[in-house]
């Protein structure tokens, strides 16, 4: 049985000896590493939260692919219906205990970041005179105080299975650039840009006043956990975040959440910081 993803990679569900798992596989030769990382990363996770065991891994016909666990869960989004503010606050609480369990650097990762927006800039190109605008704030912003840490690399809604009050991760991912504040701002990209709920209107009306309230829980906590001036960069990272989704975009719905989350984020840069 085929699953859905939003990878690339194909997902099929099976059952051996009466348990079911899950398979996925690289959907060509050149994701090889890349999933070779994200498997190695989930078998080695060790924090706060659950993920899926890896059963095994292999190569099929020059593709590389790993079995874990099935979990018969609901995604975030829908299980975001039943929560209560509590319930929000301890999701929240434990996200913020993921991060100071585990070591942060002071690094300058300011050389990283350039060289992703270098890379970025080719690929879009310099037609659109608002992407020009946002990739000079992207530029000349101060990247050095960044911390480096452990992060997950796609923190998102999506890839957060709730089953039986239990919050298992699924597809880590090797970022650019490994920093609490990047799980933070793919967290942000979904709690108050939507990008979860773009193909899901319905399900985004009836969970916007609780994504609003998940939303100021976050941004309370980066000031905890950070001081205030940790929110500029955080800002940063979510318009860089953002703008990265472009050159994927393949549909109308896609492209105008992308739109409104990339204005929305400029607007607060441009009145707050500058």
């Amino acid at each position: 049985m085929e699953l859905k993803g939003y990878s690339g990679c194909e997902l099929s569900l099976y059952e051996r000896n009466g348990v079911k798992l899950v398979r996925k596989t690289a959907k060509n030769f050149d994701y090889n590493e890349r999933l070779e990382k994200q498997a190695v990363k989930q078998n080695n996770y060790n924090g706060v939260f659950y993920t899926p065991k890896i059963i095994e891994q292999e190569y099929v016909e020059s593709l590389f692919t790993f079995s874990m666990e099935y979990i018969n869960g609901c995604s975030f989004c829908d299980h975001m219906l039943t929560m209560t503010h509590t319930d929000m606050e301890h999701f929240i609480a434990l996200c913020f205990n993921n991060i100071t369990n585990r070591a942060q650097h002071h690094l300058d990762l300011s050389s990283l970041f350039e060289k992703k927006i270098v890379a970025l800039r080719e690929i879009i190109g310099y037609n659109c005179a608002f992407l020009n605008n946002i990739m000079e704030l992207l530029f000349e912003h101060d990247w050095s105080n960044i911390e480096q840490g452990y992060c997950h690399g796609d923190f998102t809604l999506e890839n957060i299975i709730v089953y039986k009050s239990r919050f298992y991760l699924i597809d880590f991912l090797d970022s650019f650039c490994n920093s609490w504040l990047i799980d933070i701002a793919k967290l942000l990209q979904d709690v108050e840009l939507y990008w979860a709920y773009r193909n899901k209107s319905s399900l985004l009306v009836a969970s916007k006043d609780s994504l609003n309230f998940m939303k100021n829980l976050i941004y309370e906590s980066v000031a905890l956990q950070a001081g205030e001036a940790c929110i500029k960069d955080l800002h940063y990272i979510l318009l860089l975040n953002t703008l990265r989704i472009v050159p994927y975009i393949k549909d109308k719905t896609s492209k105008f959440c992308v739109e409104n989350g990339l204005s929305h984020v400029y607007n607060i840069i441009i009145k707050k910081y500058l």
